[in-house]
């Protein structure tokens, strides 16, 4: 018989995994795909290996340091990360975001 902390677990574990979930597909690249909420920010150093930021959902605000402009990205929008590190990333809604990483190869 379940008592009601086993549900309260299983629903916490859940809801970390829905936040942050990790994808490895069969190329040598791998993906990390990110649930923001809203306001959510997220900064990327050098180190992270980030290769490009994918929207899959909602929309983000992305800039660089030193910033060469702000961009905003919606569902579907692609950036490519180059010299302006680090970004920051801010969910202006909620949505989904996928990071593709430098192959470790």
């Amino acid at each position: 018989m379940k008592n009601s902390f086993d549900g309260r677990l299983v629903g916490f574990l859940s809801s970390l995994l829905s936040e942050w979930e990790q994808t490895q597909p069969a190329t040598s690249a791998s993906t990390q795909t990110i649930r923001l909420k809203r306001d959510a920010v997220i900064h990327l150093e050098k180190s992270s290996g980030v290769k490009s930021v994918e929207i899959s959902s909602g929309i983000v605000w992305l800039t660089g340091t030193p910033s060469a402009g702000d961009v905003l990205l919606t569902e579907g929008g692609r950036f490519e990360t180059a010299g302006a590190w680090p970004y920051v990333i801010q969910a202006l809604e909620p949505g989904e975001i996928v990071l593709l990483l430098q192959s470790d190869s």
